[in-house]
């Protein structure tokens, strides 16, 4: 398998990152869970970058940077169309790491009836009570972080997680990895070496965005940093960057910490109430709830987001 190494363009990111993070204004100890969804088989698929191979480069950085008891978020759908993938998650357990529920088939909520949803949720149960009998699979995790438009739908699903024994695994920081996964085959099949830089080089950049985006939320949202939870996708380009990414967010002054660890924060216990659409991380659920403004920084940093033009990237 090819690893592609960082740029110097890349480096001179990663440098400046360092930078930013000892002059941020928060210079205290973040806690930090890292989470990973779409367990076994996220995003494309092919001979070079093979889950199995995929799934390794995650836990070799786990390793690494000392991380335990990581919950992977399971659709176990997957192993119906690549019955081989089932190591990814034997693998991932033999390894120190846990997993969780994110439904069978990766439902969205507002595409299903609550039945149905529910009925997904309890599908992925025989196998992890199977991998996990003795510990903790009880954490569920919203694919697309959908939580429902129609709110009996929304409360459905919420009794029924009480009932099960399922806590929510909110996540506070995240941004659109996936995008960065698309762009990268895209990339690697027209052989643009210079754009998988330029891929990498934004990747840290963006990661480092959004976790100044989550701290200035909290800040004035609790006027205290929470422990955090971070989400991300077990895709390829993700694989190939998460040494990066950790040592990047370890000089953002973050010390990683597990979910069972995060969700000990109080502000777990909070459910915004919305009318809304809620397919937002948790910080903005709150303060859409609460009604308030979107605070001048935040808008600031999410203009300089490289989204976009990632969708973008190696399409024509």
């Amino acid at each position: 398998m090819t690893i592609y190494k960082l740029s110097r363009s890349a480096m001179k990111i990663l440098l400046a990152a360092m930078l930013l993070g000892a002059s941020s204004n928060s210079s205290y100890a973040l806690d930090m869970a890292i989470t990973v969804d779409d367990l076994p088989i996220f995003g494309s698929v092919n001979k070079e970058f093979e889950p199995y191979t995929i799934a390794q480069l995650f836990l070799d950085a786990f390793r690494k940077f000392n991380l335990q008891e990581v919950y992977g978020f399971i659709n176990a759908q997957q192993l119906e169309s690549f019955p081989s993938s089932q190591r990814v998650l034997l693998s991932w357990l033999n390894a120190g790491q846990l997993l969780g529920n994110h439904t069978y088939s990766h439902l969205n909520l507002d595409h299903v009836s609550a039945d149905e949803y529910i009925t997904d949720i309890r599908k992925n149960d025989p196998l992890l009570k199977q991998l996990m009998p003795h510990k903790n699979y009880h954490y569920f995790r919203y694919p697309f972080l959908e939580e429902g438009t129609n709110s009996t739908k929304h409360t459905m699903v919420r009794q029924y997680l009480d009932h099960a024994g399922y806590q929510v695994a909110e996540v506070t920081i995240d941004f659109s990895d996936w995008v960065w996964d698309h762009a990268f085959f895209r990339c690697l099949r027209k052989k643009n070496q210079e754009k998988i830089a330029w891929l990498q080089q934004t990747y840290l950049e963006e990661a480092i965005q959004s976790l100044e985006i989550g701290k200035i939320l909290a800040d004035s949202l609790f006027h205290r940093q929470p422990k955090h939870i971070f989400l991300m996708h077990i895709g390829a380009f993700q694989a190939m960057m998460l040494q990066d990414l950790l040592r990047t967010l370890q000089n953002h002054d973050v010390h990683f910490i597990t979910l069972d660890e995060a969700m000990s924060d109080p502000i777990y216990k909070l459910r915004p109430m919305l009318k809304q659409k809620r397919t937002d991380a948790f910080l903005t659920q709150i303060r859409m709830s609460r009604r308030a403004a979107i605070p001048p920084a935040v808008l600031a940093l999410a203009k300089r987001s490289y989204e976009g033009r990632v969708h973008l990237a190696c399409k024509h």
